[in-house]
C-alpha cells in the first residue's frame, strides 16, 4: 500500500514582497540644500534690480511732512482771517544766484518786534533752536529785480537749518515762519542760507519782512525802484 507522504520540501522559495517583485520599494537619491551662496546673490541682484526700477519710475517730488503740513493748514485759515495769504513766489535756498543786475548786499539788524504787535492770533515758534546772526541785503532794489537776502543761522549745538520756510503776504508785508518739525542738521560752522523772492510779485514802492523767531519777530524793510 502507497502511503501519502505529508513532509515538505526540503527546497524554501526566497520571501517575496507583498507588492510583488516589481514594486519593491527604492530609495530616492538625497537632495542636497542649495548654497548659501547663491541665495545671497540672487537677494542682492533683487534689491539692486528694485533700487533700479525704483529710481527710474519715482517722481521727483518734495517730501512730505504730515506734522509740518497740519500745523500749516491749522494756521493758515487764522492768518486769512487777517487778511494774509499764502505766499508761493518766495522761497528759501542754500544756493546764491547773482545777477548782473543785482543791488550790492549791506549788513541788516532786523527789529525784534512782539507778535501781538502784529498779529491777533500767538504762532508756536519752532521747537528747536533758530537764531538770526546775520542778515544781508540791499535795502532799495530796481523794478523787475528779485529780492535776494543772505541769512546767516548762529552756530548752536542744537541748531539745524530749515528745510523751508511758509510764507504769508498782506498787501506789502511779508510774514516768514519756519517749519515745526526738526530740520536737517549740519556741523557748518556758519551756515547760511538765501531768501527770493520773485521780482513779478514786487511792484515799486516799500516792503516789510516778519520773520518768526522765539515767539517773537525780526522785522526788516526795503525799497523797490522805479
Amino acid at each position: 500500500m502507497k502511503e501519502n507522504s505529508s513532509h515538505p520540501s526540503n527546497h524554501s522559495a526566497p520571501p517575496v514582497s507583498p507588492d510583488g517583485p516589481l514594486h519593491e520599494k527604492q530609495k530616492l537619491p538625497e537632495k542636497k540644500p542649495w548654497p548659501m551662496s547663491w541665495v545671497l546673490i540672487s537677494i542682492l541682484c533683487f534689491i539692486a534690480f528694485y533700487t533700479l526700477i525704483m529710481a527710474f519710475f519715482r517722481k521727483q517730488e518734495d517730501p512730505f511732512f504730515p506734522y509740518e503740513e497740519s500745523m500749516a493748514s491749522h494756521i493758515t485759515p487764522l492768518l486769512e482771517a487777517e487778511n494774509w495769504e499764502p505766499f508761493t513766489q518766495a522761497f528759501l535756498t542754500g544756493e546764491f544766484r547773482e545777477s548782473d543786475s543785482f543791488s550790492p548786499r549791506i549788513p541788516i539788524i532786523p527789529t525784534i518786534v512782539p507778535q501781538e504787535e502784529l498779529l491777533e492770533i500767538t504762532i508756536e515758534a519752532p521747537p528747536y533752536t533758530l537764531l538770526l546772526d546775520e542778515i544781508k541785503a540791499a535795502p532799495t532794489i530796481q523794478s523787475g529785480e528779485p529780492y535776494q537776502a543772505e541769512i546767516r543761522w548762529e552756530p548752536h549745538e542744537d541748531f539745524s537749518l530749515p528745510r523751508r520756510l511758509h510764507f504769508y503776504r498782506r498787501d506789502r508785508e511779508f510774514l516768514i515762519i519756519p517749519p515745526y518739525s526738526k530740520g536737517r542738521e549740519t556741523d557748518n560752522e556758519s551756515p547760511q542760507s538765501f531768501l527770493f523772492i520773485n521780482p513779478d510779485a514786487l511792484a515799486p514802492g516799500e516792503y516789510t519782512l516778519y520773520f518768526l523767531i522765539d515767539d517773537n519777530l525780526r522785522e526788516w524793510s526795503f525799497r523797490v525802484a522805479h
